[in-house]
């Protein structure tokens, strides 16, 4: 009924003539929009907007294909045009209300969404946005509950399982995060999508909380053959490869990572820590000289250059970074179990004893590898902003 008051108000407007004219183009790039021929539909909409300057659907809707063409600044300067003609367009709020999203502009997505729902309480795609936003404010409880209405109103958009998997993720409910991630990738299982490469790259994640690497690499493989840009593929990817003890793959990885991102602490880091495995500790203290120099207040970046000194005898050098280590704040056993080792090659057995001791006391793992492979998973939660 509202749609129709519009309308008669245009046709009243413009006359019968140049309504229907402008209804044409707007039927025509509506048929553009349902085959997702986005340049086709903007050009049809721009000549119903040519033709009818007021007519605020045709604004929405050309905010929509740009949506689509990820043209965020003109979806936004087309959905205030509607909005400013039509405030009572709930699609006009929730286009505006994913690229603000797209934005970081988190409060403002969020009213956005709300004034849609506030219009239409049956349009998945608001709570869907306002889901997104909350999750990415951490507010992961009302993440969750506009998750779940979304798929009430529509099981079969792929969109609130991600975000709902998300949740899972973040509060690690792994076997329901993996669920969800299932169904998304049912929904396009040749990964066609970009939405369903996201929900394997967060299965991935998943598989290697739930250390289940072998699964966790395959999907990682997956994301890195359609985001070879992507930094964090790499970065994930050799944690798993690490955890295997495959430690040639974990630093070929972490090369690849260093190429995209030279600036990566922590890639230098784990690559030194892993050649320190094979051996190789002039190489792995170049690394973690580098690590140092990008981030020096990293209290495993000083451990790893310690195993590397250490390595290369040098047990003075290790033992002044392992205390810098510890003075920094940590609560590994791995690096007062490695300061015990050099105490120990100095000849101070004494206090080479109260650092296994302490060790023992914050759960140091007999399986060293197991437990080097999450200090690398630790350093980079130290590093993220």
């Amino acid at each position: 009924m509202k749609r129709l008051l519009v309308f008669l108000l245009l046709a009243t407007t413009l006359g019968c003539g140049k309504f229907q004219q402008a209804q044409k183009e707007f039927n025509t790039g509506l048929k553009h929009s349902q085959r997702e021929k986005w340049v086709e539909a903007i050009a049809s909409y721009d000549r119903a907007i040519e033709i009818a300057p007021t007519f605020a659907e045709a604004y929405s809707n050309r905010g929509h294909a740009y949506l689509n063409l990820g043209q965020f600044d003109r979806t936004i300067a087309d959905s205030s045009k509607a909005i400013e003609l039509n405030p009572k367009l709930p699609q006009a709020y929730v286009n505006r209300a994913a690229c603000l999203l797209g934005k970081n502009q988190f409060d403002q997505a969020i009213a956005d969404a709300s004034k849609a729902i506030e219009l239409d309480p049956t349009l998945a795609q608001a709570y869907i946005n306002r889901s997104l936003c909350y999750l990415s404010q951490q507010k992961l409880d009302l993440s969750f509950v506009d998750c779940n209405k979304a798929i009430e109103l529509n099981p079969n958009l792929p969109h609130p399982y991600l975000a709902r998997a998300s949740y899972y993720h973040r509060t690690k409910q792994f076997d329901q995060a993996l669920a969800d991630c299932n169904r998304i990738i049912q929904f396009d299982p040749a990964l066609i999508q970009p939405i369903t490469v996201r929900a394997t790259f967060l299965r991935g994640g998943v598989y290697l909380r739930g250390k289940e690497y072998e699964k966790a690499i395959a999907d990682y493989n997956r994301f890195i053959d359609r985001n070879r840009k992507a930094p964090i593929g790499y970065k994930l990817r050799s944690q798993a490869y690490a955890h295997l003890r495959n430690y040639e793959q974990a630093i070929k990885d972490l090369s690849q990572l260093i190429e995209l991102t030279p600036t990566d602490a922590t890639a230098y880091n784990g690559r030194g820590w892993w050649l320190t495995k094979l051996g190789e500790y002039q190489q792995a203290l170049a690394d973690c000289n580098k690590a140092i120099e990008l981030k020096p207040d990293v209290s495993a970046f000083y451990d790893s250059r310690g195993v590397a000194y250490a390595g290369l005898g040098e047990h003075e050098k290790a033992l002044v970074d392992y205390n810098k280590a510890i003075e920094l704040g940590t609560d590994s056993g791995n690096i007062y179990h490695n300061r015990g080792l050099t105490h120990a090659e100095l000849g101070n057995q004494q206090k080479a004893d109260a650092d296994f001791a302490k060790a023992k006391e914050l759960g140091y793992e007999e399986d060293e590898e197991q437990e080097q492979a999450e200090e690398q998973e630790q350093a980079d939660e130290q590093e993220q902003p």
